[in-house]
């Protein structure tokens, strides 16, 4: 699994998800310290304003309470996606293209185990 984290221009930051984890709260906190550092070193006119904004879907794990906490300790601005919305998330519309681009004409093997 992946977690991607992009502005309208590119990629800003991207975690693999280890095949032995799942993605839960702990885990997500580790992640938003990571894109924390990294908009902190390669956006410093945002940083210095607190002007960046975290738009994310509603997993559950994405708002659970540590993950909340962690928002407000560090002053994090969010916007979620509505609750039980069968759409899909705003930003999906963007990001998915770009990865099916990369990944045309690709052919990948299932792997049972």
């Amino acid at each position: 699994m992946l977690i991607v984290f992009f502005n309208i221009r590119r990629v800003v930051h991207h975690e693999y998800v280890p095949e032995d984890k799942s993605v839960n709260a702990k885990f997500y906190v580790e992640v938003l310290k990571c894109l924390r550092e990294h908009v902190r070193h390669t956006r410093l006119e945002l940083w210095a304003v607190n002007a960046w904004i975290l738009h994310q879907d509603n997993a559950s794990s994405y708002s659970a309470f540590g993950v909340m906490r962690e928002f407000l300790a560090k002053n994090i601005t969010t916007i979620t996606h509505s609750r039980y919305s069968p759409d899909l998330v705003p930003c999906d519309f963007y990001l998915f293209p770009k990865v099916k681009n990369i990944m045309r004409g690709e052919h990948f093997v299932a792997v049972v185990s």
